[in-house]
């Protein structure tokens, strides 16, 4: 199960319930919404840029407090983020001054609590839910593509592949980043892929380059006859995290494409049995696809498998 696509039931949940509280209730609704973002290093990744890119100062937010149903309406907001940064910062504001009980100030005085609570709820709360959620759904798309083209490899294209490796005596990755290139384009990802020069080097794949949401993908090879062990996948992590510091991005993908006998075990998070890998640094998700293109025997022949486990502090050195 992916682990987002839970993650964007649960903001369903938790809006749902402050929607529906009653009058007494309303502020430990709202107090558990705030606190269940705060909590989740995923979803707070998300809104953390956002607010980052459109800080409001405590002057800024004193402003809108003291004329909130003039001031907060006449705000120009240039995108859904714009806006979603302002509404999430303008509630913990008031949250945290008005000990949660927004539901009781004047601002939103409309003529009785269920009207007060609709406001509050379309004009304040969901548009920074509904962007957090939206954001999710297309981190999920992107890892829907990454475990078709893992499974498309390991299916259908693992031989071709590992044919072209074993010929290869330089540049391993080439073909690989040209076949995962190819599959995306084909599935949509419509910009013709560059590999930009940054000040962290080149990253293997920057989609929609051109646009304000580029997807940034490094693939890495693990083969420890050709003395690509563990070490390339930590060199993988760091170029990720440069990479999505450099393009100020809430997530990055690693793709290792496993040429060696032994299995990989991703033991990042307690997150077992969700899809796929994951691991959260400073408010920042990286997700990690391994892809097994070396020959095995089957599960009755093998008896029982080499195993590598790759963990948090291998990766962090």
């Amino acid at each position: 199960m992916y682990y987002n696509k839970n993650l964007v039931q649960n903001i369903n949940d938790w809006y749902i319930r402050v929607q529906n509280s009653t009058l007494d209730n309303f502020q430990f609704d709202l107090k558990f919404l705030l606190k269940n973002i705060e909590d989740n290093a995923t979803i707070k990744g998300i809104i953390t840029e956002a607010e980052k890119k459109y800080f409001l100062n405590e002057q800024e937010l004193k402003k809108l407090d003291d004329d909130l149903q003039f001031q907060f309406y006449e705000i120009g907001t240039e995108s859904l983020e714009h806006r979603a940064s302002i509404c999430y910062q303008v509630t913990k504001y008031l949250a945290k001054k008005y000990n949660f009980n927004i539901h009781r100030l004047t601002h939103f005085y409309f003529g009785n609590y269920h009207e007060n609570q609709k406001r509050i709820c379309s004009d304040l709360i969901l548009p920074f839910l509904q962007f957090i959620a939206d954001s999710l759904e297309n981190h999920n798309s992107i890892v829907y593509l990454l475990e078709k083209y893992k499974k498309r490899t390991e299916w259908f294209t693992a031989e071709k592949l590992l044919n072209q490796y074993t010929s290869q005596n330089k540049n391993y990755e080439d073909s690989l980043e040209d076949d995962l290139r190819m599959f995306l384009f084909d599935q949509g990802i419509d910009y013709p892929f560059s590999t930009p020069k940054s000040k962290s080097g080149r990253a293997d794949i920057v989609g929609n380059i051109n646009t304000s949401d580029p997807l940034i993908i490094e693939i890495k090879i693990f083969d420890r006859q050709k003395k690509y062990g563990k070490h390339r996948i930590s060199e993988g992590f760091t170029q990720i995290r440069q990479y999505t510091e450099n393009y100020n991005k809430t997530q990055g993908f690693l793709v290792i494409f496993n040429f060696d006998k032994a299995q990989i075990n991703l033991d990042l998070n307690g997150n077992k049995g969700f899809y796929p890998p994951m691991l959260t640094i400073n408010h920042k998700n990286y997700y990690f696809i391994v892809i097994d293109v070396a020959e095995r025997k089957s599960a009755s022949k093998i008896g029982k498998s080499d195993m590598i486990s790759v963990t948090q502090e291998d990766l962090i050195q």
